[in-house]
């Protein structure tokens, strides 16, 4: 009777879509690669019930179904992270796409933590085995919490715990240390570098990055890890220090004290100097190709360059330090997104500030007057003379000028300084990223201001704080015509008489000479006639000062003709 049950069992296992190798592919060959996120949640189906599929398979079996299915998902993984980065994708870094990730890798990290937690798993012939699943172990999890920072939240202790205890672990089996193939194909890494990459992104200047060039400073960790050092004693040059047991993460290294021989100091000087030569290869590329390896984030070299410019300053010898003093305030912003909204609302301010009124008149009054016309000539009737326009008031014109739903959000002020505000924001949306132009008003102020969003981090509760640095100037309304024929950027197919050939612009600052324009208007030393409330000159753009996804800023002197 016993064996009978037995026999039943395994029969019930051995027919388990990932009981056997042949199974396992069997299953595989039912996911399509090409559909990318779909492929991802069509194995999380299996990675996500990890623990119900561990009660249901012998140990090895249910190893080598986690060990098929992560490296079968590797390839739609790439193609997921691919449509998230990359601006022409519907999906560019959607909410939805995210959460696939995040919850991927999560499960992962599970999956290959039961893995871990067989006894037998150390006395396997393959002595690789175990260093690489910890391996994989740890990416997942670091990669679990780099999708949290791509979402500005910082790591808790539980993880730095978690990701402690794992390392923990492999020392003590001597396999932290040991080089092998984490993926096929790839080269070889271990469970501390693994580590280091998630201790150093930590150590980047997330809250001053956008989320591609966030995904740019892990790449460049991941490639590079090997210049990921950690020393026992430090040289004098480190900003930082770590205690893999502690559950804080790396902090600030302070020179006069002295800390136990647990921690480490973290240097950056080998990892500079892999910075300058990727610096140097995408400035050698003369057909703007970039390396293979960064060519998934969908970024331009000038956008990797000033990523990696901001990466090799954090972490220089002498890390930037804040310029400005900051003074707290408390009141509300209204805020606006992009280079069309913000001269829209620059229009606003100078209607409200001339004092005219919008009361014009219906349909109706203007049908009746037309129909019965205006009594004339009537004797013995006293003239009336008309009441005095009084001006309308700028805030009151302004609120019905504004517009009203998801066109404009309401931000809480937390901050000030004279480069800028802090602000907490509702929610965290695609069009909050790190170097957006922004229009802002503050609460009783008639004047939108510009502004580019500079940080973005969450506080200890969660909030979503900005910090937006103040463009100079008060914005006015302008237009930029060429002196010369120009048939690329806004004016690539423009036809003659549109707008009489204007485009839009911004004049930002008279005295510094700034504008904004549309992106792809710059060239160098292009002359154009600028407009500005009815008064027109002919000037030369200067420098190119900044730019983002639809915008460009520049300065611009001024010329008595056209050379």
């Amino acid at each position: 009777m016993l064996e009978k049950l037995i026999s039943r069992f395994r029969k019930e296992e051995d027919d388990h879509p990932l009981a056997s190798e042949k199974r396992i592919a069997a299953t595989l060959a039912e996911i399509r690669v090409e559909e990318g996120e779909g492929a991802v949640l069509d194995v999380d189906h299996w990675l996500s019930g990890a623990e119900d599929l561990a009660a249901l398979l012998d140990a090895p079996a249910f190893r080598r179904a986690v060990v098929r299915l992560d490296e079968f998902v590797q390839a739609p993984l790439l193609a997921t992270w691919s449509t998230w980065l990359d601006p022409k994708q519907r999906l560019h870094l959607s909410a939805k796409v995210w959460q696939t990730l995040v919850e991927h890798y999560a499960a992962a990290a599970q999956a290959y933590a039961l893995c871990l937690a067989d006894p037998q798993l150390a006395a396997d012939e393959d002595k690789t085995l175990l260093p690489r699943l910890a391996a994989r172990a740890m990416r997942a999890l670091v990669l679990e919490k780099k999708m949290q920072r791509l979402r500005y939240r910082a790591p808790d202790g539980a993880w730095w715990d978690k990701a402690g205890r794992l390392l923990a672990w492999a020392r003590e089996r001597g396999a932290s240390q040991a080089q092998v193939p984490v993926y096929p194909g790839e080269e070889p890494s271990s469970v501390w570098r693994e580590y280091l990459v998630g201790v150093y992104l930590e150590l980047a200047p997330l809250d001053g990055m956008p989320q591609p060039h966030i995904e740019v400073a892990d790449a460049l960790l991941r490639r590079h890890s090997g210049a990921l050092v950690v020393r026992a004693q430090p040289l004098g040059g480190e900003l930082y220090c770590l205690d893999p047991m502690s559950p804080q993460g790396p902090f600030r290294r302070d020179p006069a004290q002295t800390y136990p021989p647990s921690v480490g100091y973290v240097g950056f000087d080998s990892l500079r100097a892999q910075i300058v030569r990727v610096v140097s290869v995408l400035r050698a590329n003369r057909d703007s190709s970039v390396p293979d390896w960064l060519a998934y984030a969908h970024l331009p070299p000038l956008s990797l360059r000033d990523a990696l410019h901001l990466l090799a300053m954090a972490w220089s010898a002498h890390a930037p330090q804040r310029r400005q003093q900051r003074s707290n305030t408390r009141g509300e912003a209204r805020a606006v997104f992009g280079f069309g909204l913000l001269r829209r609302m620059a229009a606003c301010s100078a209607l409200a500030r001339s004092g005219r009124r919008i009361d014009y008149d219906t349909y109706l009054d203007i049908m009746r007057r037309n129909r019965f016309g205006t009594a004339e000539g009537v004797a013995n009737v006293e003239e009336v003379a008309p009441e005095p326009e009084i001006p309308a008031d700028p805030l009151d014109l302004l609120a019905r000028l504004e517009p009203a739903g998801q066109q404009i959000e309401t931000w809480q002020l937390r901050d000030v300084s004279d480069g800028g505000i802090g602000v907490q924001l509702p929610h965290l949306l695609a069009k909050h990223a790190v170097g957006r132009l922004v229009g802002y008003r503050l609460a009783g102020e008639v004047d939108w201001r510009a502004g580019i969003i500079r940080r973005l981090r969450r506080d200890t509760s969660g909030r979503l704080l900005a910090g937006v640095e103040k463009l100079p100037g008060v914005p006015v309304c302008a237009q930029v015509k060429p002196l010369q024929k120009i048939d690329r950027g806004p004016w690539s197919g423009m036809r003659e008489l549109t707008g009489h050939g204007f485009i839009d612009a911004v004049l930002l600052s008279g005295a510094q000479q700034e504008l904004l324009l549309p992106k792809s208007t710059y060239a160098e030393d292009a002359c154009y006639r600028l407009v500005v409330e009815g008064q027109s000159r002919n000037v030369r753009l200067a420098t190119l000062l900044g730019e983002g996804d639809d915008y460009e800023r520049v300065t611009f002197e001024e010329i008595a003709t056209p050379e």
